[in-house]
Order: structure tokens, then sequence, then C-alpha cells
């Protein structure tokens, strides 16, 4: 537990200490390279028994890839139309078949787009506290869920296009991510929440809608399967293969709820713009957390509102007022990151500790 507690601590003031020094490139460049470098060859040097998902495809993905002679021929063997991905490994295969490498790299990409889409955000948000957020909340668990960790940090760095009005280049890269992990779609959902926001009673209409859904959606889905959009076998295992409600997201979503109350800011144009669409996003995120009872998927879909939240909140923060009422917030809003990354050691965290590296010695 106290491991990646350190990895986050020291990654986050290697990006804050970036910050400071944005003005001196040479500095600048120095700090942000060991900010991504260091995180990266933490994972990158660990074992291959760190991680869930390794178990089930990581491994066998990769010396697949090794071991295949074209990269249509490992498509064929691997039977995944997540191509992204596939080309990663294949290439990384490529280079040496040294599966620490393919750890490394996918790590550092994953650091880089994050360092990036913080420094672009710098002037508007508390960019060390979305480093620190991330690394607390997606950090290790990127070391076990590897396609969709990669899919959401790109997701991550498309915000700096959305919000700049750049569409396109916001939706080329909604696409990449799909290619390394389908659930990535949804994260289109952005856009329409961006869009809808405006709409007069939108976050009533949305509530009144998520009710629905939640009270209907074992029927619905029920309904899906005896048309035949939805294989009954699969309606069967969506139904019986839930996890727990995830409750410490929850706090912290109802938490983030709370500060909107609370933040205030003279910018009323922007500021009403931001936090309508946090509350839309906020409300999303709570209803495919609650849908995770019930359906497994449910929680990697929720994942995607987060990193809209880890965002957004760190902009509240900066935006609003300076008074005791923000000092708080923010203040507990740190908390609650120690107390999830605390009750999900206490349930293994997807089997990434203990931390393990025959390298290091560790």
């Amino acid at each position: 537990m106290i491991f990646y507690l350190s990895v986050a601590l020291i990654t986050t003031l290697l990006f804050y200490l970036a910050n400071l020094s944005v003005k001196n490139k040479y500095l600048f460049a120095v700090l942000f390279l060991l900010f991504v470098l260091f995180p990266s060859l933490v994972g990158g040097l660990r074992d291959e028994t760190v991680g869930r998902d390794l178990q089930t495809y990581g491994i066998e993905w990769f010396y697949k890839a090794v071991y295949s002679r074209s990269f249509p021929l490992y498509i064929e063997s691997v039977s995944n139309p997540e191509y992204g991905y596939l080309l990663l490994n294949y290439v990384c295969g490529s280079i040496t078949s040294n599966i620490n490498f393919f750890f490394f790299i996918t790590e550092l990409l994953k650091m880089v787009l994050l360092g990036m889409t913080a420094i672009h955000f710098r002037k508007k948000i508390i960019a060390p506290l979305l480093v620190f957020s991330y690394m607390l909340y997606f950090y290790w668990l990127g070391l076990s869920m590897m396609r969709q960790s990669i899919a959401l940090c790109i997701c991550l760095y498309s915000m700096t296009y959305f919000f700049d009005a750049k569409y396109w280049q916001f939706l080329l890269l909604c696409l990449i991510a799909y290619l390394f992990h389908n659930s990535a779609f949804v994260f289109l959902g952005v856009g329409v929440m961006y869009w809808i926001k405006d709409i007069r009673f939108s976050f009533l209409i949305n509530i009144a809608a998520i009710l629905f859904l939640l009270t209907n959606s074992i029927s619905i889905l029920l309904y899906l399967s005896q048309t035949g959009l939805v294989k009954m076998e699969l309606a069967d295992l969506y139904i019986n293969s839930g996890v727990d409600i995830p409750r410490t997201s929850l706090f912290l979503l109802f938490f983030c709820f709370g500060c909107l109350y609370v933040c205030k800011s003279k910018k009323e144009g922007e500021w009403d713009s931001v936090v309508k669409m946090l509350r839309l996003t906020l409300l999303y995120c709570l209803f495919f957390f609650i849908m995770s009872a019930f359906f497994e998927v449910a929680f990697r879909i929720a994942y995607y509102q987060m990193i809209v939240i880890m965002v957004l909140m760190p902009w509240i923060f900066r935006q609003s007022k300076k008074n005791n009422g923000r000092r708080i917030c923010m203040s507990i809003y740190v908390l609650l990151f120690f107390y999830f990354y605390y009750v999900e050691c206490q349930h293994g965290a997807v089997d990434t500790i203990p931390y393990k590296s025959i390298i290091v010695g560790i």
C-alpha cells in the first residue's frame, strides 16, 4: 500500500516542480522527463505476476506477438478487434522479446498523455491535483487494466482538443482510443453532455431518465434478449455477473456535488457552463457505478466520466473564490482519494499488491 502511495506523491511532486519551471525550458524539460520516466520505470520493471489482467490476456498476447511472422497473422491468432493495442504489442514484440520493455512503453505512453493534458490546462485548473488524483485512482489500476487504461489516457488528452473546439481532432483521438479498448466509444458522450447541458430543465430530465433506467434495467435487457437484439445467454451473463457497488467512489461523487454549492465564482459565463457539464458528468458517473451492481461492464464505463471529473473539479477549485469553504473542499477532496486508495488496497488492488520486481530485487 505504501509503495504506490509513495510513487503517486513523488510523481505529483515532480510534476509540481516541472509546472513551476515552465518558463525555463531546459529545467522544465528535465523535470518533465523525470515526471514521466519515474512511474514508467516502476510499471515497466514489475514482474509478470503484478496485475490481474496480465494473467488473462496481457502475457499471452505479447508472446504471441513476439513469435508471429506478420501483423495479420498475429491478429488472426488473437481474434480481437482492438487493433491499436495489438499493434503496440506487435511493434514492441518485434523489437525485443522482453515483456518489461512492453510494460515500460505502455506506462510511458500513459504518463506522457497525462502530463501533456495537465500542462495544457495548467492556466485554468490546479494541474498537480489532476496528476495526484489520476495517480491514486488509475495508476496502479492501469498495471492490470492495460488496454482500457491506455484508452482512458487517450480520451483524457482528447479533452484538450474538445475544450478548444477542435472537434475533428477530438473525434480522431476517440477513434484511436476505441482501437485500444472498445468501451472508449462512450467517451463521445462528453460531447453530447456539453451540447445538452444548456437545454432547459436538462438536469431534471436526465435525472428522470436515469431513475427510469435504474428501476427497469433488467426488464429492458430481458426484453431486448426476447427480441433477438441481445443474445439470451449474454443477457443472463450480464445480469448474474455484477460486482459490489464501489461505495468509496460514490462518496467521492456525492462530495463533488456538494462542492458545487460551496465553491462560487464571479465569472458567471464560463463558470456556469462548466458547472452544468460537471453536474451531468457526476450524475452519469453515479448511474454507471450503481449499475455495476447489476452489470459488471458498467463500472468500466464510469471510468470515462471519472477522468472528466478529474479535470473539471480542479477547474472548479482554481476558478472559485479563495475562502475557507474552498480550502475545506479541496482538503476533503484529496483525503477522499487517499481513502479510496486505502479501501482498494484492502481488497487486493486487482492483484497489483504487493509490488514485485525481480529486476530491482523487490
